[in-house]
């Protein structure tokens, strides 16, 4: 029997987790959603996305698990890419309400320009990159394509849904705020946005939208949110997850989608799940927050290796040696994911 891929990974993130973690009993972190601590579970769960997205180029051809086990597990890695997406959307959500609390008026002014710009910018590099893999191994492009994935409207082989949403979601953000707007009128813009997107996307792109005015909602009412969650931890955390639970089910007890927003609402139960863990487990494993810290290369670079290894070896490669696919996927988006400070463009 072939090593077992998905097996071994869930292993190693276990273990990663596990090492360097601590469990306060009494009472709570104060740091739980502090930046070392985002970029620790932000470790986990950029890592159960670069899984979810192999598993698909797995099975695409034709992977099937050496295993039962195995292949449960990728029955997991296909389905859990949106939750943890959803606390993305949150975090960042969380992050430009602290920053717009803390600095004011001068964080909006230069906010076009290291928020939004920047980070196209930097996606539109990764962008070139593609197109010419796409080049090298004989796939045919056309010019509308090509000019709407600068934007992350198409794909041209790249991640690009996360990164059109979440740019929408900074410029919704910005221009609520420049017209002195507040949290409600925020909501009000991305459920409308959400609308539209239902109309022209495929489900992906709109059902988890909304954890980021949930992030800036929880930025702005934390001390009143952190002593309701604190105070009444255990049915807190009980509700969250039964809650979770009812609108994963939706469909199965006739809960309309709603134009997503049954999904949306509960990826934001996922999210509080997560959040009140957070309070209880400490995460330090340095690796963990080492893959947190490089979120963006990882997430943007990572189907590299995936095509380009997959053009080489294809399905022979893939089914005779799963794990040594993964393994060299990973690895080598690792090492890009190092190398990405030298043409990381920051403004």
């Amino acid at each position: 029997m072939s090593f077992q891929p998905m097996i071994a990974f869930y292993i190693f993130l276990t273990l990663l987790i596990l090492v360097g973690a601590s469990y306060k009993k009494s009472g709570f972190y104060a740091d739980y959603i502090g930046k070392e601590q985002c970029n620790a579970v932000k470790g986990i769960f950029i890592l159960l996305i670069f899984y979810s997205h192999i598993s698909r180029y797995m099975l695409t051809n034709g992977y099937e698990g050496s295993s039962m086990f195995d292949s449960w597990f990728i029955s997991i890695s296909t389905q859990i890419g949106q939750w943890v997406v959803a606390l993305f959307l949150f975090y960042s959500g969380y992050g430009v309400m602290e920053s717009l609390k803390k600095k004011g008026g001068a964080y909006l002014e230069t906010f076009p320009r290291k928020r939004l710009l920047t980070t196209l910018l930097n996606f539109d590099v990764a962008v070139c990159v593609f197109i010419l893999l796409a080049f090298l191994i004989g796939n045919e492009l056309s010019l509308s394509r090509i000019s709407l994935s600068l934007i992350g409207w198409k794909s041209v082989g790249n991640s690009n849904w996360y990164i059109f949403v979440i740019l929408v979601c900074y410029l919704a953000f910005y221009i609520n705020y420049r017209l002195k707007g507040n949290r409600w009128m925020l909501l009000g813009l991305l459920i409308i946005i959400m609308l539209i997107l239902s109309q022209v996307k495929e489900y992906r792109w709109y059902n988890t939208i909304l954890c980021f005015p949930a992030g800036v909602f929880y930025s702005y009412n934390k001390k009143w949110i952190e002593e309701q969650l604190q105070k009444h931890y255990i049915v807190m955390l009980l509700a969250s997850i039964i809650l979770f639970i009812l609108f994963y089910c939706h469909k199965r007890l006739g809960i309309p989608r709603l134009y997503g927003l049954t999904n949306n609402i509960d990826c934001i139960f996922f999210v509080l799940i997560s959040i009140l863990l957070s309070m209880k487990i400490s995460l330090r494993n340095p690796l963990l927050l080492w893959f947190g810290v490089s979120l963006f290369p990882l997430y943007i670079y990572q189907r590299l290796p995936m095509i380009g290894l997959n053009y080489l070896g294809g399905t022979e490669m893939i089914c005779t040696h799963p794990f040594l696919y993964v393994l060299a996927c990973l690895l080598i988006t690792m090492a890009i994911c190092y190398l990405y400070k030298f043409w990381k463009i920051s403004l």
